[in-house]
């Protein structure tokens, strides 16, 4: 046996004094919905591995053609949700090609689900025309800070539910949740995402890791836990899918929530 001594740069040591407080689950305990600040937002992926995921999104095409940039675990992560919630309408703020709204369509078309899927963007010169032709995906293009331009409030009184809402725009994600929140219901879920704070900043471009990479840091995870602090009594993490793949293991700390009521 190597000593440990021998481990390849990289490896992620969670005895390491940083992650002592990460908070995993206790066995025979339901701690699956919990208040944010129960948790840690330490990930246990370290850096460098962040960086190589990043990468490999990089060079991820959706049924060959659009680019995806989906974190992987993450991707799998949604799969499960669509499964155990079946969502009747998906909200995707941050279209890109359009490969996430069609890889979630996908998926809920192989189930049988009746749904419609609204994803937003400011600049629909990304969409690509494989996705474009998806007719569960509706495209919207707009200012998310004038939400109520694009999702008046006679549509989202209307909406089905389940609804699976996707923070993915990094713009005005404290009002957005404002907005919709007085239309989300009991087992409605949200997810911001990139609210890990080791993930890269910027596209990686195929350098070579280093530990002066720029990292998203702590602002959205820092927006998202005001709100949740504010509607206490209405969500909670779901450590079942924060931590699917081990504490944080996610490019989404924390931000897997629930609707409780």
């Amino acid at each position: 046996m190597k000593d440990s001594s021998e481990k390849k740069a990289g490896y992620f040591d969670l005895s390491h004094e940083q992650y002592k407080n990460v908070g995993f689950k206790e066995t025979g305990k339901d701690l699956r919905f919990v208040s944010l600040k129960d948790r840690s937002i330490n990930t246990c992926i370290s850096d460098e591995l962040q960086w190589s995921i990043q990468m490999g999104k990089e060079r991820t095409l959706w049924q060959g053609q659009m680019r995806m940039l989906k974190y992987p675990l993450d991707a799998m992560t949604y799969l499960q949700i669509m499964g155990d919630i079946r969502p009747k309408t998906i909200i995707e703020m941050g279209t890109f090609t359009g490969s996430s709204a069609d890889f979630l369509s996908m998926s809920l078309s192989h189930m049988k689900v009746d749904y419609t899927i609204y994803t937003v963007d400011y600049d629909p010169s990304n969409r690509h025309e494989l996705a474009s032709k998806n007719p569960n995906i509706k495209f919207l293009t707009g200012d998310l800070n004038k939400v109520e331009d694009i999702f008046p409030i006679e549509l989202l009184k209307n909406l089905p539910h389940p609804i699976f809402y996707i923070d993915d725009a990094h713009v005005n994600t404290p009002g957005l949740l404002e907005y919709f929140h007085p239309y989300f219901q009991e087992g409605d879920y949200i997810v911001i995402e990139d609210t890990t704070i080791n993930i890269p900043k910027d596209f990686v471009n195929e350098r070579p890791y280093s530990v002066e990479m720029e990292k998203c840091g702590s602002t959205k995870h820092d927006e998202m836990a005001k709100f949740l602090e504010k509607y206490s009594e209405f969500y909670k993490v779901d450590t079942h899918y924060c931590d699917l793949w081990g504490y944080n293991a996610t490019a989404n700390s924390n931000g897997y929530i629930r609707r409780m009521k």
